[in-house]
């Protein structure tokens, strides 16, 4: 059970009552009063300390509730960082895989170049064969008549 200071300071006055000391200074009446006054005025401090009490502990709850958010938070934060990761590497690796292919459509490109260099000649040689092989054919066709 707590006791409190009203309870404390009415014992006091009672002891110093018995005494005789405040009788002879003041008359009984006039402490009694005071007393009751700070009575009242302990009840009135109790109960706005009660009510500091309530509010601290409301402000206890609000701030753990707070503290569980920027837990979620930088949960939540280190799940984004871990994601940019594998997007960057994801981003590094699709990067270099264009280099590659552009480098590979590179040398396809000159290998094109060439092949279509290469099937001009052919098709000159092909018609310049194809020529000579209209004369021979003339030729063996003019040696069978003749």
């Amino acid at each position: 059970m707590v006791i409190s200071t009203s309870d404390n300071l009415r014992v006091l006055f009672e002891n110093l009552k018995s005494l005789g000391f405040f009788g002879r200074l003041f008359r009984w009446h006039r402490i009694l009063e005071i007393n009751s006054a700070a009575g009242t005025e302990f009840a009135t401090l109790n109960n706005e300390l009660v009510s500091l009490n309530d509010q601290n502990r409301q402000l206890k709850n609000q701030l753990r509730s707070v503290y569980q958010d920027l837990d979620h938070q930088k949960s939540l934060l280190s799940d984004l960082k871990s994601d940019y990761g594998i997007v960057k590497t994801s981003n590094l690796y699709m990067s270099q895989t264009i280099r590659d292919k552009e480098v590979e459509i590179g040398v396809f490109r000159e290998s094109e170049a060439k092949n279509t260099k290469r099937i001009l000649e052919l098709e000159k040689d092909t018609e310049r064969y194809r020529h000579f092989m209209k004369q021979y054919t003339q030729h063996l066709e003019e040696n069978k008549e003749g």
